[in-house]
């Protein structure tokens, strides 16, 4: 695959120096993405490389020999510049500082939705430090205002004074644009403190996507990922509408120029982990294991090698031709962690964890030195298969307090300390699972507890339903 800058290189020295002066000069501003945007991913120099690179993908050897010296240098100037209306100019910076961060948001805001209008005013307005001339800044201006939002009905098929196809070239540069939502794009920024609307939107996508793949043939964009839980679909799924209506508004332009794609597909493996758990899920449900999955997510194959690893890990059992899970409570820890991070109720709140809970308190109570009586015990299992997370610090305590000056066997009041983890454990996921978790049981959970009065647990748990809701 021959790429559009080597074919510049090699037949049109003047366009090719004066492309690569372009690509230094924006290379050198683009940092400044970050003054308005510091929690987005990257504009900087590696999604632009990306996009370059994915327009190589996207056109076919036939389509590259049919641009124009021109129409490449044009394309791959507007590649290089179609972001640059993010960055600060004149005295922006001095007045974003002025303003209240609420203002700042809106500011931002506005000039992220008009960024492809601010990149062509910018090309306009610097159009001889870049070394364009009055046609050239207006091609390259008009693509990159055409690479979002523009209807691109209105360019006309070729510029005015040109014969460079101007619509077509924009439209391009959007599918590109879009189709950069891989790990390859840098998400190197501190994620402390963003949103997580912003984090699915403008960091997971990129964690979930490995490369987009141009198939000529069958005419699809295929985006190529890897999920771990539910979650990822409904994101993937999104995120693949998202292009595919993109698509759908430039497809006529798109096979003016010979570039025939009508569909974007999601070709999406869940890791074995995921895998693993549907298994689990499916034995607790009594199900035929591969009945508990998405067929258009994982393959069966991927189900009988994960099934396999599961028997030899002995997490599983296989007992009068029917699949059982393992009664061991060290091999059941690991279970358990495999269901950490997500609202696990199809998991936890089963007669199974509800038997291991009550086989593994013995142990749980060795060592803390203490020892209920049968309804003292009963009221603490009852407990703890309602809160995952009171359960994981008493079942890990050893690998949670590994602390060498830290000895449970030394401490006077093991009740009072055995009780004190439920608790925090319950307000834990109050607070992680306020969907999942029924306000009104609390009070009678507590009430059994050694650890607060009456008034503290009332108090506590106002709190964390306000909390929840709000």
């Amino acid at each position: 695959m021959i790429a559009l800058r080597e074919i510049l290189k090699s037949s049109d020295s003047d366009y090719y120096s004066r492309f690569q002066e372009i690509e230094s000069s924006v290379i050198s501003v683009m940092s400044n993405t970050r003054f308005f945007f510091p929690t987005y991913t990257n504009h900087d120099f590696k999604h632009l490389n990306n996009v370059e690179d994915i327009i190589n993908s996207m056109l076919t050897e036939e389509v590259k020999e049919d641009l124009s010296y021109e129409e490449i240098f044009c394309l791959l100037s507007a590649t290089w510049l179609h972001d640059i209306g993010m960055i600060p100019v004149n005295n922006e910076k001095e007045e974003y500082d002025n303003k209240t961060p609420e203002e700042r948001k809106q500011f931002a805001k506005n000039v992220r939705f008009e960024h492809n209008i601010r990149s062509k005013c910018y090309i306009e307005n610097h159009k001889e430090e870049l070394n364009l001339d009055d046609f050239e800044s207006d091609i390259i201006g008009n693509i990159c205002k055409g690479h979002r939002q523009v209807d691109l009905g209105k360019y006309g098929d070729v510029h005015s004074k040109t014969k460079v196809r101007l619509a077509s070239l924009s439209a391009i540069l959007r599918l590109a644009d879009e189709c950069d939502v891989s790990h390859n794009r840098e998400t190197t920024l501190s994620q402390e403190g963003v949103d997580e609307e912003t984090l699915e939107e403008h960091y997971k996508i990129h964690e979930l996507v490995r490369t987009p793949v141009f198939d000529h043939e069958n005419k699809v964009v295929k985006i190529v990922a890897m999920g771990h839980v539910d979650k990822d679909k409904s994101l993937l799924i999104k995120c693949r509408n998202k292009i595919q209506s993109e698509l759908d508004n430039i497809i006529p332009y798109l096979k003016k120029i010979g570039v025939d794609f009508n569909k974007i597909e999601l070709d999406c493996r869940m890791d074995k982990n995921y895998i693993k758990k549907k298994i689990i899920l499916s034995i607790l449900n009594d199900e035929d294991i591969c009945s508990n999955v998405d067929n258009e997510w994982i393959y069966e194959s991927d189900i009988v090698n994960c099934l396999e690893e599961l028997k030899c890990d002995k997490k599983i059992l296989e007992n009068n031709n029917k699949y059982s899970l393992t009664e061991d409570i060290e091999l059941f820890k690991e279970i358990f962690k495999m269901f950490l991070n997500e609202w696990m109720g199809d998991f936890f709140f089963t007669e199974y964890v509800e038997d291991i809970i009550g086989k593994s308190i013995y142990d749980i109570e060795k060592k803390f030195r203490v020892k209920f009586d049968s309804e003292e015990r009963q009221i603490r299992i009852n407990l703890l298969k309602n809160y995952p997370t009171a359960i994981y610090i008493l079942l890990f305590i050893d690998e949670i307090i590994n602390y060498p000056s830290f000895n449970l066997n030394s401490l006077q009041d093991g009740e009072l300390l055995f009780d004190s983890i439920i608790s925090m454990g319950m307000f834990n996921d109050i607070h992680r699972y306020s969907d999942n978790i029924h306000f009104e049981n609390i009070y009678d959970d507590f009430k059994n507890l050694k650890f607060y009065d009456n008034e503290e647990v009332k108090n506590k748990i106002n709190f964390y339903k306000v909390y929840s809701e709000g």
